[in-house]
């Protein structure tokens, strides 16, 4: 269900938001710090702040702020930076918020995957390879023999199906024993939602997927 609301509704300070400029592919992570009568003060993460030099005022922004059970999306000129401080930026109020309630549907199907750490995340001990366990129009869930902190960023590949790599957010991350020993499972949200397209193409071949790599 979709649905639009005003920023006061939907927006608070502390609140993670995300950013991506139109037909480019860096994604920007901050933390909303004030919401004023007409701009946004965000602190944008050091390790997403790379090319934010490359913005110009007034350029076009995607901005989405996920929570558990939905996303608020809007678009919003980038307005500028700080004079003493690069990463708070001072982004357009929008006038209107669009909510995307999440479907809560899943499905479970056991595959492996291959992990990458997102852009400019820095986590040695990342495995390149674990367990898919289900997955849903917008997150999925793995095992793996480590823990992954909350927010970290992966870049996801299921070889099994024909989307290439997703990029994700670790949302939980929990300790679970097993026969073969301790593992976790880990939650991760989309940070872009699959596609109808996709989504059809998932429901479509998970039924011949179960039998190569049975639940």
């Amino acid at each position: 269900m979709i649905c639009t609301i005003v920023p006061e509704a939907a927006l608070e300070a502390g609140q993670m938001l995300y950013f991506q400029e139109e037909n480019r592919p860096h994604l920007w992570e901050g933390r909303l710090l004030e919401i004023t009568e007409d701009k946004l003060l965000v602190s944008i993460c050091p390790a997403s702040d790379s090319s934010s030099h490359d913005i110009s005022p007034r350029t076009r922004l995607r901005c989405s702020a996920p929570l558990e059970n939905c996303t608020y999306r809007f678009s919003a000129a980038f307005c500028g930076n700080a004079p003493l401080d690069g990463r708070i930026w001072y982004v357009e109020k929008p006038t209107t918020i669009v909510c995307q309630q999440r479907r809560s549907w899943r499905v479970p199907v056991t595959l492996p995957i291959n992990l990458q750490p997102g852009e400019q995340e820095a986590f040695p001990v990342l495995p390149q390879k674990a367990t898919l366990v289900d997955i849903g129009g917008h997150g999925l869930c793995f095992v793996s023999p480590i823990p992954f902190p909350e927010g970290m960023r992966l870049s996801i590949e299921i070889p099994a199906l024909p989307w290439g790599s997703k990029q994700a957010v670790v949302r939980r991350s929990a300790a679970l024993n097993s026969l073969a020993g301790p593992i976790h499972h880990i939650g991760a949200l989309l940070e872009q939602p699959l596609s109808r397209q996709e989504q059809e193409e998932l429901l479509h071949h998970v039924h011949s997927l179960q039998k190569e790599y049975p639940i």
